[in-house]
């Protein structure tokens, strides 16, 4: 390990410490190191760094749930803008008079590889699309699921509050 741990820092509670820990720990996994090791190297327990994986793989299903659904659909608008600005230069070129056959052919040429381009991304978009598509059925089932999990709570609170006396049963004496 490259960087020297201090003994006696506290990274479990001290917040700026927190997020250099959890960054330390998702080196570590990159290079190979399980959690017990990364554990004993900070000298935590393993069930901080097991909290801290966790952490980790929220962040980042979070993080690609956004990447899917919002960046990768903006950079195809912009790829797509992109191609036709090609297309159109392109073919205005092509369009001079007195063009000669070397600047015709690699224009040509260029026309060619931006409609194949376009035919991949054309094929990558259905994919993109699906994947929007699975990450949005992932959130409502996620939602979904929140709001079952507090109804349940919410019903176990209500039924502790104002529990129902039993039909059967018989006043307590004192």
């Amino acid at each position: 390990m490259s960087e020297n741990i201090q003994p006696n820092t506290n990274y479990k509670y001290k917040p700026n410490l927190i997020e250099w820990r959890r960054s330390k720990v998702l080196q570590r996994l990159a290079q190979g190191a399980s959690q017990t090791q990364i554990a004993n190297e900070l000298q935590l327990h393993p069930s901080t760094i097991s909290l801290d994986v966790q952490f980790l793989k929220e962040k980042a299903q979070k993080e690609l749930e956004t990447h899917i659904s919002e960046t990768i659909p903006f950079r195809y608008a912009q790829c797509v803008e992109g191609m036709r600005q090609i297309l159109w230069t392109t073919n205005q070129i092509i369009d001079k008079e007195n063009l000669d056959d070397k600047t015709k052919i690699q224009c040509l040429t260029l026309l060619s590889n931006v409609y194949r381009y376009i035919g991949e991304m054309t094929a990558d978009g259905a994919i993109v699309e699906q994947a929007i598509k699975k990450v949005k059925q992932i959130q409502i089932q996620s939602q979904s699921q929140q709001q079952q999990s507090q109804s349940t709570i919410e019903s176990e609170v209500e039924s502790e509050v104002d529990p129902e006396p039993d039909a059967g049963a018989e006043p307590e004496e004192e």
